[in-house]
């Protein structure tokens, strides 16, 4: 099966200008053939004595920089509902817009075209182990 130019063999393997080894286009096959395994960690360190930038090293010389408490401490580590609210709505006000809930439920107990009930809960976020409500 030929797509553009790109060869899908019946054997699965896929050939295309995407899995060339720098000489033009190639086999998907001999692209991961060619591929190391797995990267192996041959160095772990400090950048420049700076104990803000650790690093390590692999095998095939790439490098990475890797995050520190610090860095992470800002960043959403879990998200949960505050405990659910019921309101009425049919002839009854519902409830009026309020900073941190969101809707989780609506009943239409009887099937007419007129629900009867709403549900909602404050959404919450955890950051650096402390959790806040949103929009508050």
């Amino acid at each position: 099966l030929q797509a553009g130019n790109a060869i899908f063999n019946k054997n699965g393997d896929v050939y295309g200008d995407i899995w060339g080894t720098g000489s033009g286009p190639g086999w998907l096959s001999a692209y991961i053939a060619g591929r190391p395994l797995r990267q192996y960690i041959t160095m772990v360190g400090v950048y420049q004595n700076d104990k803000t930038k650790p690093f390590m090293l692999h095998d095939d010389g790439s490098g990475v920089f890797l995050a520190t408490t610090d860095m992470l401490s800002g960043y959403v580590q879990s998200i949960r509902f505050g405990a659910v609210e019921h309101g009425n709505l049919y002839r009854s006000p519902g409830f009026a817009d309020q900073l941190g809930y969101v809707i989780t439920g609506v009943e239409n107990g009887d099937s007419n075209d007129t629900p009867d009930r709403i549900q909602r809960r404050l959404l919450q976020l955890k950051v650096n182990g402390q959790w806040y409500t949103v929009g508050t």
